[in-house]
């Protein structure tokens, strides 16, 4: 099989489309051609999408490959957020906060409200 990231050339996308038009299947063409049935598969769906469709997806593909590193890197926690976790799961916990979900004491919205109603 040809490397999955090898680009199809306009000579193999004629000789797909004749082999389809004779009657063959996927699996025989992209054997003919060194490359997978699904790769086959992928090409013909692609040919039947309008222009329009195509410069979508190009553009969808090309969004997501931008935004991937931008992801990531937002993601990441910074030393404040790591401490503060640290800190808050640093606690002893009890059985019900284990098992029940509980919050830790002071982290709950009655413990909250009843802070700001105390120093409000």
């Amino acid at each position: 099989m040809a490397d999955r990231a090898s680009p199809w050339t306009s000579e193999e996308v004629a000789t797909a489309q004749r082999m389809k038009a004779r009657g063959r299947k996927y699996r025989d063409i992209g054997a003919y051609l060194g490359r997978s049935k699904k790769s086959v598969e992928l090409k013909f769906l692609y040919l039947r999408l309008s222009p329009e469709e195509r410069r979508m997806r190009r553009g969808k593909k090309r969004l997501r490959s931008m935004t991937e590193n931008r992801v990531r890197s937002i993601d990441r926690p910074n030393e404040m957020q790591i401490a503060e976790r640290d800190e808050r799961f640093g606690k002893p916990r009890t059985f019900a906060m284990l098992y029940l979900g509980d919050p830790l004491p002071g982290q709950s919205a009655l413990d909250k409200r009843n802070m700001e109603v105390s120093h409000g």
